[in-house]
Order: C-alpha cells, then sequence, then structure tokens
C-alpha cells in the first residue's frame, strides 16, 4: 500500500466510486443490511448522491488510488442539519477489505484533522451503524467519543454518533 495516491474526487471517478461502495457494503453489512439492498444495490442511486456531493461548498471529497484503481474514499464537510454544536461530519470512509489495517483510514482521517485545522472547526461527528464494530474501533482509536445511541427496530437504522472534539484527544 506504499503506492496509494489521494487525489481530489473527479467526475469520471464516480462510477467506480459505486462499485467500491457496492463492495464494501457487500463485506461490511452482510447480515445488518436486507441482502436485497445489497444484491440490488441502485448505483445510478449512489452515483446522483456523489455527483451532489461534488457540488457541494465546505466538502473535503478525496479518492485513493492504488495502481489507478480506487480502492477507498472519504467525504468530510459541512451539513445543513448539525448534530448538536457540530455542523461538520464524515459523511463517508469507505476502504475495500483488502486495504484495511494499512494505514489508509489513519491518512484520511489526518487528511480531516488538516482540514478542520485550516477551517477553525472545534468539533465534529459521524453516525455509525451499531453494527459494524470495526467502525467503531477505528473511531475511537481515532479519538472519537461515543455521544449517543439511535435505537430502531431495522439494523440498519440503528447508529451510534461519535463526536471528535478539538483539544479533548
Amino acid at each position: 500500500m506504499d503506492n496509494i495516491i489521494i487525489r481530489d474526487v473527479k467526475i469520471e471517478d464516480i462510477p467506480q466510486m459505486a462499485i467500491v461502495r457496492q463492495n464494501v457494503w457487500s463485506t461490511t453489512y452482510r447480515g445488518i443490511y436486507e441482502d436485497e439492498s445489497i444484491d440490488n444495490f441502485d448505483y445510478a442511486k449512489v452515483e446522483q448522491s456523489f455527483r451532489e456531493k461534488t457540488a457541494i461548498p465546505n466538502v473535503m471529497f478525496k479518492v485513493a488510488l492504488c495502481d489507478n484503481k480506487i480502492v477507498g474514499y472519504v467525504c468530510f464537510g459541512k451539513i445543513d442539519n448539525p448534530y448538536k454544536e457540530s455542523d461538520y461530519c464524515i459523511r463517508y470512509i469507505h476502504i475495500l477489505k483488502d486495504c484495511q489495517g494499512a494505514g489508509l483510514g489513519r491518512k484520511f482521517f489526518n487528511m480531516i484533522l488538516e482540514y478542520i485545522a485550516m477551517n477553525n472547526i472545534k468539533s465534529f461527528y459521524v453516525s455509525c451503524n451499531k453494527y459494524n464494530y470495526p467502525a467503531h474501533k477505528y473511531y475511537e482509536k481515532m479519538g472519537f467519543v461515543k455521544d449517543d445511541v439511535i435505537s430502531s427496530k431495522n439494523k440498519k437504522e440503528e447508529q451510534i454518533i461519535y463526536v471528535y472534539r478539538v483539544g479533548n484527544n
């Protein structure tokens, strides 16, 4: 993973990013999300969502490439509906399973820290599925604090909100 290149998302990256997302969902969320939503993944809907994110101001949207193949991406930015005092959040960090554990998540997080330092952001949050245990471990390792649990009858909708506060880590 030494030959990773991280750069801004380009419109032509979006179809490959949707494939990465489906792969991540298949390897991470099977058993949490309904098999039907994974097996009948809506690439067009995801691609449209990615296009919309590229047009939003105050958003950092990066892809990681290994041998010219997208292996992950991060999207961080300001949102319209703040969570408590945090009006910035991590929208996505998706990394292919084969590329996890090699430091890419840390690189993405360091980019977020640089962004928040340049923009004088004091806190931000991430909403993580309650059953995505590897993600919990990652966010806690990065210095996030569990702030809230959102319960639901639907496992897909159960979330844990983690908050990162500058100066408290």
